[in-house]
């Protein structure tokens, strides 16, 4: 079984392809996001997925305001992505 893992390194949020079977490995890595983006926290991820696979939220640092950045479609934006990258 394939899938797709998102993860926080260096501050910057990032995706992995992953197979599960017949050995877990990880089968590609790409950056998603970078920026002023809030993702450290001792006790639980400052960002998430929605249960419909569709969204993910993340908290970004402001100067002066709080904001709240929904990305509709990221499993759109992230083909597109990884398409480009293939085509490299």
């Amino acid at each position: 079984m394939d899938g797709i893992s998102i993860y926080v390194a260096n501050g910057q949020i990032n995706v992995a392809t992953i197979a599960t079977t017949p050995a877990f490995a990880v089968l590609a890595r790409q950056l998603l996001f970078e920026g002023t983006y809030l993702l450290s926290s001792p006790v639980r991820a400052n960002y998430d997925v929605a249960p419909d696979g569709q969204h993910l939220v993340l908290l970004k640092s402001t100067s002066t305001e709080a904001r709240l950045l929904v990305v509709h479609n990221w499993k759109a934006q992230l083909a597109e992505r990884l398409a480009q990258t293939v085509k490299k």
